[in-house]
């Protein structure tokens, strides 16, 4: 095919080989084909018409599959988000190999030695007995395992005179007829109902909690109209933060986490903040605090742990924040571990447990 003897109308949409990326050459070839496609056909008298078109729409399919292609943008994004479970397999492997390698050795008179707080940091190893059928227990894996259901006021005192069994139940009977999941629904072994009124629905393994948060709008409306499933959320503390407003303005929680967000994209990209708040109420009548910052996944909150993270161009250290750390104190029972209005005891007073108010 002489491609000399094309009218020069033809000739200026015949693909221009510049710099542009895989995306945008593609686009560009679909639409400079399609223009080619629409001339008459006396403009192309000269060509085999069929082998012309069957050409062009060979380049139409292959560059509209070319930009089906997953970006690398994409593929990165998932590759980050596989990033916690290679952590934890790294974690898992290194420990069982720490094990085989230096098995601790049998010293007669080992259980007449009280190991102190150093002897159990050097080693590593728990300062109790384990058996062979004990089984780990963390707070962290519990927690894991739990899904938190949200309730109004009126689905909560409809709940109250519901049993556990029958609250299990009716979780069940939803994810069984509405959720499959690789042939077998997620399953909850133990539902309660807090003194707050939310639910909180108990699962055997992880990945079926990650289920039920994944799948709410299928299952969650079993337990309240307005119901919904409260996510969670992993937070880190900033020190040393200004407090000015024009440092961060944690009464504006739109702003603050979108600040927080633009500043740490560069270090931690695609960090999602749900939540910006002083340690304290204190905090911000100080020259400089200690600041809260809630991320929506581990891998974000844990990298910046290691890695810190950068506020009106000066670069913070992060720890963890652990929420179980802030006692609750109720003050109408005066116990610890709920609050007031949740609570349903008889009123006592602080100086002398006498069944009246304090005041």
């Amino acid at each position: 095919m002489n491609l000399n003897k094309l009218d020069h109308k033809i000739l200026k949409f015949l693909p221009h080989y510049t710099s542009l990326n895989r995306l945008e050459y593609a686009t560009q070839i679909i639409a400079e084909a399609t223009a080619l496609l629409e001339f008459d056909s006396t403009k192309r008298a000269k060509l085999p018409a069929p082998s012309l078109e069957a050409f062009f729409n060979s380049v139409i399919t292959l560059a509209k599959k070319t930009r089906e292609q997953p970006s690398g943008q994409e593929i990165l994004g998932k590759l980050n988000n596989l990033q916690p479970t290679v952590e934890d397999i790294t974690f898992i492997k290194n420990a069982v190999n720490n094990v085989l390698a230096s098995p601790a050795p049998f010293a007669p008179n080992a259980a007449t030695r009280i190991a102190s707080w150093a002897d159990v940091v050097r080693s590593g190893t728990p300062s109790y007995p384990s058996t062979p059928n004990s089984r780990a227990s963390t707070t962290a894996g519990v927690k894991d395992r739990e899904t938190v259901v949200k309730l109004d006021a009126n689905a909560a005192a409809v709940l109250r005179r519901v049993s556990s069994e029958d609250l299990r139940k009716r979780a069940n009977d939803a994810l069984g007829t509405r959720i499959n999941l690789l042939g077998k629904a997620p399953q909850v072994i133990a539902a309660k109902q807090l003194k707050s009124g939310d639910v909180v629905l108990h699962t055997a393994t992880t990945a079926e909690a990650d289920t039920l948060k994944a799948t709410e709008e299928e299952w969650v409306k079993v337990l309240g109209t307005s119901a919904r499933v409260v996510r969670p959320t992993y937070g880190v503390i900033i020190h040393g933060v200004r407090t000015s407003k024009e440092s961060i303005d944690t009464d504006n929680q739109e702003r603050a986490i979108e600040k927080i967000e633009s500043e740490k994209a560069v270090l931690h990209e695609g960090a999602k903040v749900t939540y910006v708040g002083w340690l304290t109420r204190e905090g911000r009548r100080k020259q400089a605090s200690s600041l809260i910052v809630e991320f929506t996944t581990k891998y974000h909150a844990n990298r910046a742990i290691r890695e810190g993270l950068a506020l009106n161009a000066i670069h913070h250290d992060c720890v963890l924040y652990d929420k179980s750390c802030r006692l609750k104190q109720c003050y109408k029972y005066h116990e610890y571990g709920h609050i007031g209005p949740q609570c349903d005891a008889a009123e006592r007073c602080g100086y002398c447990a006498g069944k009246h108010n304090i005041k």
